[in-house]
């Protein structure tokens, strides 16, 4: 789909990747001044190195990730006490280069549920979809929900715009109507206008989908649907 390969192509990131390794050149976005350097991920952690400055964690002490075509933002456990207590967080601009399937691979693989995906997956390969617009604060998204074997993707033109939800990670997923779903995570909650209705097939096939990958916790029915 033309959604997916301009997506695809359209990546902020400079990765050197082993089975074990991945290289990124970014810059540490800080509020007072960001600094750039060099983003290593690796199976014990993440390292970013730059120009007086070094960060380093454990995957163990990240409570949630998520990987953007621009960027990579981490939240770890530690306190930042002149907040109150707020957790630190740490955001990782990525810079132009290859695509991201070696970072999301190795990011899946260490931090499994605590990894959110606003990227759509390229090596999903749909089995339906249907247009659709992404509801944000902001401003809305246009693109494709696209249903797959193992996840579901929402694959929009605009960067940054995309978003996959891997079945064991959606916690509920609700029609409001036949026009409308929403998509709820561990960490937030996703709602959909679907540019055409979602047939009782489709609803039937992605409950099924659901119910083989364990995590869904609710499946909300919209009024009318049958028991």
């Amino acid at each position: 789909m033309a959604f997916r390969s301009q997506t695809a192509l359209a990546l902020f990131l400079v990765v050197t990747a082993s089975a074990a390794n991945v290289r990124m050149e970014a810059r540490h976005e800080r509020w007072l001044r960001d600094r750039d350097g060099a983003l290593l991920l690796n199976e014990e952690g993440f390292t970013f190195t730059g120009r007086k400055q070094t960060i380093a964690s454990k995957w163990d002490d990240i409570q949630h990730a998520v990987l953007n075509e621009r960027f990579l933002r981490v939240t770890t456990y530690e306190d930042v006490r002149w907040r109150l207590g707020t957790d630190r967080e740490f955001e990782f601009r990525l810079k132009a280069g290859a695509p991201l399937a070696a970072a999301r691979e190795l990011l899946q693989t260490r931090l499994g549920q605590r990894l959110s995906l606003e990227v759509a997956d390229s090596a999903l390969q749909p089995l339906w979809s249907v247009r659709a617009k992404r509801l944000r604060p902001i401003r809305g998204a246009q693109g494709a929900l696209e249903v797959g074997r193992d996840a579901i993707a929402f694959a929009s033109e605009t960067r940054g715009d995309s978003v996959t939800f891997r079945y064991a990670d959606i916690r509920n997923l609700a029609r409001v109507t036949p026009f409308e779903i929403v998509v709820t995570t561990l960490h937030d909650e996703h709602r959909f206008q679907l540019k055409e209705p979602l047939s009782e097939e489709r609803f039937d096939d992605l409950w099924w989908r659901l119910q083989q990958h364990k995590g869904l916790k609710t499946l909300t029915l919209y009024q009318g649907d049958k028991q």
